[in-house]
């Protein structure tokens, strides 16, 4: 069974997804790396690397 807690991270990996694909960089790998390592952790990193997006 899933918990409210699997879901809310997986939710969170979602919007990494979104957030990383608004950067210009690909969406589905980090939503992807934030489900398996952190949500957290991977927003940390987008928000240090440069913006692809011209």
């Amino acid at each position: 069974m899933i918990t409210s807690g699997t879901l809310i991270w997986l939710a969170l990996a979602v919007a990494i997804g979104y957030f990383a694909q608004e950067r210009g960089r690909s969406g589905i790998g980090w939503g992807i790396a934030a489900a398996f390592f952190s949500p957290l952790l991977c927003f940390i990193v987008l928000l240090i690397l440069k913006n692809n997006r011209r």
